[in-house]
Formats: C-alpha cells, structure tokens, sequence
C-alpha cells in the first residue's frame, strides 16, 4: 500500500507541476502586470547598458581630445621654437650685416680723413681686426667730427683704447680675487655636522620662492652664520658631485673643501668641516 501511495503521490505531484508550469506560462504571457514589470525591467536594464555604452564612449572623447591637446601643444611649442630660431637668425643675420657696414664706413672714413704714408687700407684692415664695433663706431664719429686728422692721433686714439682694455681686465682680475678671498674666508669658519644636516634640512624646509628664504635657513641652523655665507655654502654642495661614488652631501663638502681651500688654509683638518 505505501509502495502504492508513492507512486500516486508522484503521479499527482507530476501532474500539479505540470498544471502550474501552464499556469505561469500562461500568466507572463498574458497578465498585464507581468508583462509591465518585465518592461519595466527591460527597460532598466536597457538604460545600465546605454550608460555603460555612453561612459566609454566619453572615455574614449576624453582620450582622444587629451590626445589632440597634447599634439597641438607639441605643434605649438614646435612652432615657437621655430619662430624663435628664426628670429635669432634674422636678428645674428641683421647684427652681421650692421657689423659689416660699420666696418666699411670705418675704412671710407679713414681712407679719406687719414692721406699719410703707411695709412693705407691694409692698416684700415688691421685696425677693423683689432677693434670692437664699439670702438670702430666711436673711432669712425671721431674721425668725421675732425677730432683725430693725423696718422699720430689715430696710433694715440689706438693706445687709449689698449690702456682702457688692460684696466677693465685688471678690473675683473681684481673682482674675480676678491670673490675667491670671499669664499676662502667662508670656508675658512668650521661647519660642523649637525649644522650640515642642518643646512640640507633647512634647504628642503623652505623651498625655492619662500618669503626671506636663506635668512629663515640661516636662524633655522642656527644663527652662527649669516645669509651671504649660507647662501655660499649652499651654492657650493649644489655643484659638487662624484661620479661612480654614493657619498653624502656632507661628505661631498668635504671633498670640495679639500679640492678648493688654499694654501693660507692649508692647515685647517677639511675633516672637522
């Protein structure tokens, strides 16, 4: 009888799956509700899609306008190089030329003020050779204006202009000296090490543009040295550097100061530096 009883139960539970499939069947095929809600979900799902479609489609417009942007500035920036190069050489082409017709109005000049032996234009020539612009300018106005007529003040004016060389040579000889002394001197005032370490960590601290820059380094490491003697040093570890060696920039000060105190100096442990 249970044997029975299974297989008709079975029969039933077959039937009423069966039965129940048509009826849902039938109901989302005609059920109006159903058939709205799965509209309704289409439509959802249509519009992720549509979303999904028009977020890459903006991606891709954003690269390719990034793209387009990056180009144009390349063009750009090509263009200006180019322009720039071009007025350069229009500018060297326009300097060489004013050059030339100074040096031609210089020997006409000459050549017509100065009727003397030996004042030919093969001297023209190497007075043109010697001579600045500058001072052919200023030699050519001179001679117009009658203020050198003779072979003898033309050799004068050409002393003159070889005495006035030497001093701003001896000038700059001079300055280049003092700034040398200067920077002896500044080596010459023992940094330790804590103000080294100091000194890179004050130069990261208050980077390039900070209001008082150096004077803030300064009272930063300590306020032992002044603004031009931190301004220096800093100089100095900036444009040292060994190839092939991974040394500190306290260790690479050290090195420079080696290479660079002079003899005055000579004394002074770069170690204690």
């Amino acid at each position: 009888m249970e044997k029975e009883n299974k297989k008709l139960k079975k029969e039933l539970f077959k039937k009423e799956r069966i039965r129940l499939n048509r009826l849902v069947n039938l109901s989302q095929e005609y059920d109006p509700r159903i058939i709205e809600w799965k509209r309704k979900e289409e439509e959802i799902k249509q519009k992720r899609k549509d979303e999904i479609k028009r977020k890459k489609e903006e991606k891709r417009r954003k690269e390719e306008e990034k793209i387009k942007q990056r180009e144009e500035k390349k063009r750009k920036e090509e263009e200006e190089k180019q322009r720039i190069k071009r007025e350069k050489e229009e500018a060297s082409k326009r300097k060489k030329e004013q050059d030339e017709h100074i040096k031609e109005t210089f020997k006409l000049v000459f050549l017509e003020n100065i009727k003397e032996e030996k004042m030919d234009k093969y001297f023209a020539n190497e007075i043109v050779r010697k001579l600045k612009i500058e001072e052919l300018e200023m030699m050519t106005e001179k001679l117009k204006s009658k203020e050198i007529k003779t072979g003898k003040q033309v050799k004068m004016e050409l002393k003159r202009i070889a005495d006035e060389r030497k001093k701003l040579s001896q000038q700059k000889q001079k300055e280049k000296k003092k700034e040398k002394k200067i920077s002896s001197e500044l080596l010459a005032k023992k940094w330790t090490e804590e103000e080294m370490r100091l000194l890179h960590k004050g130069v990261n601290k208050y980077p390039a543009g900070t209001h008082n820059r150096w004077n803030r380094i300064a009272t930063f490491i300590g306020g032992r040295f002044s603004e031009s003697e931190v301004v220096e040093i800093a100089r100095k570890l900036k444009n040292v550097s060994i190839k092939g060696k991974k040394n500190t920039k306290i260790q690479l000060f050290a090195v420079n100061q080696k290479k660079t105190v002079s003899k005055k100096l000579s004394k002074i442990n770069p170690k204690k530096f």
